[in-house]
C-alpha cells in the first residue's frame, strides 16, 4: 500500500500559484483523478489525439492545484510528456504505479494506472 506525508518539516509555505491553504490541524493537500486516455489512432483522426490534449491535461492539474493526480489509461509516452510539461511550468511530480503490459518482460508499456505527487509539497513512503 502507498501513503504519502508532507514533506518536513511542515511548516507554512511561501505564497506561490500551487500554494495550498493550511489550517491549525495541519497542511492541506488536493487530490484528482485524471483519465488520460489512450493516444488511439480514432482519436488522431477525427483531430482529438494525445498531441491536442496533452498541454490541455496538464494545464487543467495547475489550474486545479493538484498534490496528488491519480491517472488511468496512462501509456509511459503520455506519462512523460504530462511530467515534463508539469515541470516546465515549475511543478515537479514523482510517479508510482505500474503498466499492464510488459514488452518482452522487461519494459513497461500498455496502460498504466499511476499516481503523480507534487514533490516540493509530499513524499512517497515505500
Amino acid at each position: 500500500p502507498l501513503s504519502f506525508r508532507p514533506e518536513e518539516p511542515a511548516m507554512p509555505l511561501p505564497p506561490s500559484e500551487h500554494a495550498v491553504p493550511q489550517t491549525e490541524e495541519g497542511l492541506l493537500f488536493s487530490v484528482m483523478s485524471f483519465n488520460v486516455r489512450c493516444d488511439f489512432r480514432e482519436d488522431r483522426k477525427r483531430g482529438r489525439g494525445w498531441q491536442k490534449r496533452r498541454s490541455l491535461v496538464a494545464e487543467l492539474i495547475l489550474q486545479k492545484k493538484a498534490d496528488v493526480v491519480g491517472t488511468q489509461e496512462g501509456l509511459a509516452s503520455q506519462l512523460r510528456d504530462m511530467e515534463e510539461l508539469l515541470a516546465a511550468q515549475g511543478a515537479r511530480f514523482a510517479r508510482v504505479g505500474a503498466a499492464r503490459d510488459w514488452f518482452l518482460r522487461f519494459w513497461p508499456s500498455g496502460e498504466h494506472c499511476a499516481i503523480l505527487s507534487r514533490e516540493d509539497r509530499l513524499s512517497c513512503l515505500k
